[in-house]
């Protein structure tokens, strides 16, 4: 270790403390800033359209490596773009929140949760031996970095939302009330298929819809699973503006898409 090094015309000084933040990438977290259109700051309008300050955790290094070199292109592509702003958001809650204001209230409450704007839970504790906050059992070592529309902390790791963790067949499978569309996607073994054939668009109906409805084996695979399932991603907004129109599932069934009482898209066979 170099303790005092004068260099002219000042002092370089190298340290233990200082060291600690080489072992982390800063290559991961830069392309997702630069991909989600960081560089345009102000992230308070195009994220809650208001002028609320936010709170970001951002990760470094080991905070990415959920995605390969095929994911991280791909979330970056237009096509991809929402589920990248999905995760963008997740990282980000309202308002300013400093480490000592998160200190202060996991000794007043314990571990803790603050909602994303995305409103999924984000879980905070407390490591006593490293005397310092977590966030999804990273630990957070870089904090208070002041922004124009708030705070930056960084971490070795960065709560995931679902829209990056869970594919088709596994938000249906999350969900009861669609257990039996599951089960029939379960009985022909499709499910890895799904995972595999990416990117597809589900549609689930619920456990009532399957009442008294009679569905042989053999069909289950063509006239059930393909039938619910369609190439490519299809936004709501999308639909929205395209009532009227047909859609053609992944076996060839034609569906009329419509909207209900509450502007959700439906498919009308």
């Amino acid at each position: 270790m170099v303790d005092k090094c004068v260099v002219c015309p000042g002092i370089s000084m190298l340290t233990d403390v200082a060291g600690i933040y080489t072992k982390y990438k800063l290559n991961e977290t830069a392309q997702f800033l630069r991909a989600t259109e960081w560089n345009r700051r102000d992230l308070r309008r195009s994220l809650t359209n208001n002028t609320e300050d936010l709170t970001m955790f951002a990760s470094i290094g080991t905070g990415f490596d959920f995605f390969n070199r095929e994911d991280t292109t791909r979330i970056a592509t237009d096509k991809w773009k929402r589920h990248l702003w999905d995760l963008m958001k997740h990282t980000l809650v309202r308002g300013k929140h400093t480490i000592e204001d998160l200190q202060k209230r996991f000794f007043k409450e314990g571990p803790f949760e603050m909602e994303s704007l995305i409103g999924e839970p984000i879980k905070f504790d407390y490591d006593p031996v490293k005397k310092n906050m977590t966030i999804a059992g990273g630990d957070i070592f870089v904090g208070d970095i002041h922004g124009v529309d708030g705070l930056v902390h960084f971490s070795t790791e960065v709560p995931l939302p679902r829209s990056v963790t869970h594919n088709v067949y596994d938000m249906g499978k999350e969900d009861p009330k669609f257990s039996t569309q599951i089960t029939y996607i379960d009985t022909v073994r499709l499910d890895s298929d799904i995972g595999r054939l990416l990117p597809l668009t589900g549609m689930y109906a619920p456990n009532s819809a399957w009442e008294g409805k009679r569905i042989f084996m053999e069909s289950v695979g063509d006239e059930v699973i393909k039938s619910h399932m369609f190439k490519e991603l299809m936004w709501c907004d999308a639909l929205r503006g395209s009532v009227g129109t047909t859609l053609i599932s992944t076996n060839e069934k034609k569906w009329k898409v419509t909207l209900n009482a509450n502007n959700m898209p439906c498919f009308e066979s």
